[in-house]
């Protein structure tokens, strides 16, 4: 899994209790994006619980959204809210680095 983020700072966001905007791109029925979709309802549901906003971009269907975000690779999640903007790649299976990079601790629910 790889991530990138811009102005990454020490503060979290769990404590403001901010909305979340994901997007996730994924390239079809491919088994890494269909276990990235799985894996990331998961920790929504589990983590996030009433305060996120997903969007899943099939590139196959959608591929101009893709290159709007700079998406190159698939499955991707971006965190497009709140700031700084997050991107995370892979299947997103390892939780506790998932809930790093969206700045939440694992005991939270």
């Amino acid at each position: 899994m790889k991530l990138t983020g811009r102005g990454m700072g020490a503060e979290g966001v769990e404590a403001r209790g901010d909305k979340f905007r994901l997007l996730l791109f994924v390239a079809g029925n491919e088994p890494n994006s269909q276990q990235a979709k799985e894996n990331l309802t998961q920790l929504c549901e589990c983590h996030l619980k009433g305060r996120y906003e997903l969007d899943v971009i099939d590139v196959f269907k959608d591929f101009g959204v893709a290159l709007e975000e700079g998406v190159l690779v698939t499955p991707a999640l971006i965190r497009v809210a709140p700031p700084p903007r997050v991107t995370v790649l892979g299947s997103l299976g390892d939780t506790q680095q998932v809930l790093a990079a969206l700045r939440l601790s694992g005991g939270e629910s």
